[in-house]
């Protein structure tokens, strides 16, 4: 790590599951020159999703090895609770979740709007910054960036 990681510098970090056949794999790899080396992982014991304690358990045993590093860690759709996101904040690790567009932003004090709403279109992009996520759990204002490809 040492040899190619600075540690002055952010460390990316990804989160992601899948299934080969019948095996179920969490895995946390850290992105060096656009590739994605695994670095701790968890076989699951069921098909399907991940849950927030297993999430946390693959997180926290990857954490030990990149220790004296500052972490980013992202992470798709399935990852995108707020349980989380809030479990990130409290050991200051920074994150980048990728978010349904079903959920509810609040874009000015008490306006809430659905993602879907707020007029992203093909080739556009969007900055919130300390924007409010969902009505219904509490956690604290986050920035926020949207984008959608051209294509």
């Amino acid at each position: 790590m040492s040899t190619y990681f600075d540690p002055n510098k952010i460390v990316y970090v990804a989160i992601d599951r899948t299934n080969w056949g019948l095996i179920n794999i969490l895995m946390i790899s850290i992105i060096w020159d656009k590739r994605a080396i695994p670095v701790c992982f968890d076989i699951l014991p069921k098909l399907g999703s991940s849950n927030l304690e297993e999430q946390k358990t693959v997180i926290s045993n990857s954490l030990a090895i990149l220790k004296n590093y500052k972490v980013c860690i992202l992470g798709d759709r399935e990852f995108c609770s707020i349980s989380l996101a809030n479990w990130l904040a409290e050991k200051n690790l920074w994150f980048c979740l990728r978010i349904k567009k079903n959920t509810n932003i609040e874009i000015k004090q008490d306006i809430w709007s659905e993602l879907s709403a707020i007029g992203l279109r093909a080739g556009t992009s969007v900055f919130y910054q300390g924007v409010k996520l969902t009505k219904l759990k509490v956690f604290k204002p986050v920035n926020l960036a949207c984008k959608w490809k051209k294509r």
